[in-house]
């Protein structure tokens, strides 16, 4: 398993939890926007739901998981394995001073800034998986180190299977 960490600049508006259904006799239904990752799957949603009802409460996810990804410019800030053994320092992340992004656009098309180049792709999300393909990039040479890793980032992205949101606002795309 290897795996890309995000920032966004932009902060993920967390309003207040929405409650509805106070009255004796009507259920009760509690959204928070926090990130709930669907028990079958594990794909993240951007809200967590309640629905108490007669001393049984029933949780569950709201929204839709693509909400979390679009609008945002991602920012890669790490790259490594499951065992924590990051590959950064081998794999310089904006070696010509820029840094290196992904955006989602909502219509199927993974754009971003590699190392040296820019690129685009296709994405798809389904209720079980993110997987990006089709990846093409810009042909401007760089030096060794950094082509290198561009190539890698690249190769990574074409793995994709799968993604997170943490509750810091990183989104992590898993190979």
């Amino acid at each position: 398993l290897f795996f890309l960490i995000f920032r966004d600049d932009q902060p993920m508006a967390l309003n207040q939890p929405f409650t509805m259904g106070t009255e004796p006799g009507v259920p009760v239904l509690h959204v928070s926007h926090r990130v709930c990752r669907d028990s079958a799957t594990g794909m993240p949603f951007p809200y967590t739901v309640d629905r108490s009802f007669e001393g049984r409460t029933l949780k569950g996810c709201g929204g839709t998981p693509s909400s979390l990804l679009l609008g945002r410019e991602w920012v890669v800030t790490d790259a490594g394995t499951q065992t924590g053994q990051g590959v950064a320092a081998g794999w310089p992340l904006s070696p010509l001073g820029h840094n290196v992004t992904v955006q989602f656009d909502g219509k199927g098309r993974v754009t971003g800034m590699a190392h040296c180049n820019l690129f685009g792709g296709i994405y798809a999300l389904t209720a079980e998986r993110l997987s990006i393909g089709s990846v093409a990039a810009t042909r401007r040479a760089c030096p060794g180190p950094a082509m290198q890793g561009e190539q890698a980032f690249l190769r990574a992205l074409a793995t994709v299977v799968g993604f997170d949101v943490s509750p810091a606002g990183e989104l992590t795309l898993s190979t």
